[in-house]
């Protein structure tokens, strides 16, 4: 992997090379945000809800996974093959075995690199290497199937990350909030994150859900693991379960991302 900024300052001054690394990574993800050049005009017929899981623990593969099950819908799952059977930030996580169910049960794996590193400062030839590493595993445990989809590891991105993931990937999701609408940045999805608790999260969601109706849009909801005892990143399982019911009751069209892709562009019509 390519030294940081900081790395290549020198030893000689590592708080001019932090400062330089942040300088640089501002301006980079303003220079991504503002370079749209994988727009879509919105064709559903139907405000769209998407239920997605980065990295993916263990739990997500099981709780997460037979709580949209249960309500007939299902998810997206975005993988790092490189964690596959280790603990790591967000608990253990999934094994490839759980991949293998969660395909065969209709969910849709997407890719989140090899590692998960920061991409913001990486060259496009690392991250040429994260991703054919990640769809080789994946290849390897699911034979001939398509990855479609991409998720920023810990939503962070640059100018050169983005350039590359959205020549490589139908849609990229980011973790910016917002309801995607109108005109949207398939290069740059935004998207929701669902609350630790359902006690946190019994108001937050109606807002969002107003805004997608109005516009008719596509509203991308993200967590990590799914347990009663859930990190500073993930939920309860009180809280997909209320945030599915609540999606569902008003009326929207609850798709993986990847499915959502092809409907809201019109690929489906």
């Amino acid at each position: 992997m390519t030294d940081s900024i900081v790395e290549r300052a020198g030893g000689s001054d590592q708080r001019f090379g932090r400062l330089l690394e942040r300088v640089y990574g501002a301006s980079s993800r303003r220079a991504a945000r503002a370079w749209r050049t994988r727009t879509s005009r919105m064709h559903n017929a139907r405000p769209i809800v998407s239920f997605s899981f980065d990295d993916f623990p263990a739990n997500a593969a099981t709780v997460g996974a037979s709580i949209l099950e249960d309500q007939g819908i299902r998810g997206t799952f975005y993988l790092s093959g490189g964690l596959i059977g280790t603990t790591w930030e967000t608990g253990p996580q999934a094994t490839a075995n759980d991949v293998r169910r969660l395909v065969a049960r209709g969910h849709e794996i997407g890719c989140h690199t090899l590692t998960h590193p920061r991409c913001q400062t990486l060259t496009t030839d690392d991250l040429a290497a994260q991703v054919k590493a990640n769809r080789g595993l994946i290849t390897d445990m699911l034979g001939d199937y398509e990855v479609s989809t991409f998720a920023f590891p810990y939503g962070q991105f640059g100018l050169t990350s983005k350039r590359y993931f959205q020549s490589q990937f139908a849609a990229c999701r980011g973790i910016l909030p917002g309801v995607n609408q109108g005109w949207m940045d398939l290069g740059l999805l935004k998207a929701v994150e669902i609350p630790r608790s359902a006690d946190e999260g019994a108001a937050w969601l109606g807002p969002w859900l107003d805004q997608l109706r109005r516009s008719n849009g596509w509203l991308i909801l993200f967590t990590h693991d799914v347990a009663d005892d859930a990190g500073p990143f993930g939920c309860t399982p009180e809280a997909l379960k209320a945030a599915v019911a609540t999606a569902l009751e008003a009326g929207c069209d609850v798709l993986p991302v990847g499915t959502a892709v092809r409907v809201a562009t019109g690929a489906d019509a």
